[in-house]
């Protein structure tokens, strides 16, 4: 079953429903299969609230392939103004602390390289290649 942003957002905390659900996005995360953007950010999340809860877990959003472009938006949206790292950052837990900082912000960065060539093309197969990249490129010559 695939599930929709809106149901994931309505979702009752603490519910019999919830853990179904948890457990089921949980599993096919493991298993590497397609999720929705909606359900890959639903795992990222979990990671996320649930990191350090219980020490024998080892629920990192690094052991799910899901998370990668949750991770990177999360980290775009928390650095974007701050890409140096000299003012404060915060995330829902608080400051984030600058060995952290540093770490993320050198992934946004290489992140940023790997994407570099996809966006100085537009002959890409695949039509939104080719509106992101024209977009990107908008917004570069505004900056």
């Amino acid at each position: 079953m695939k599930y929709t942003k809106k149901y994931l957002d309505n979702l009752e905390s603490n519910s019999e429903e919830e853990k179904l659900v948890i457990e089921d996005l949980l599993s096919k995360a493991t298993k590497k299969d397609n999720l929705t953007s909606a359900e890959s950010e639903y795992v990222f999340m979990l990671t996320q609230l649930l990191q350090g809860v219980n020490p024998t877990d080892k629920l990192d959003h690094k052991s799910f392939d899901c998370c990668k472009q949750p991770y990177f938006k999360n980290n775009y949206l928390i650095y974007a103004g701050n890409l140096n790292g000299s003012n404060p950052s915060f995330d829902f837990k608080g400051e984030i602390e600058s060995g952290r900082k540093i770490v993320e912000i050198k992934e946004l960065e290489e992140e940023h390289q790997e994407w570099l060539p996809n966006l100085s093309k537009f002959n890409h197969k695949d039509r939104l290649m080719n509106l992101i990249a024209s977009e990107a490129n908008i917004e570069i010559k505004k900056n």
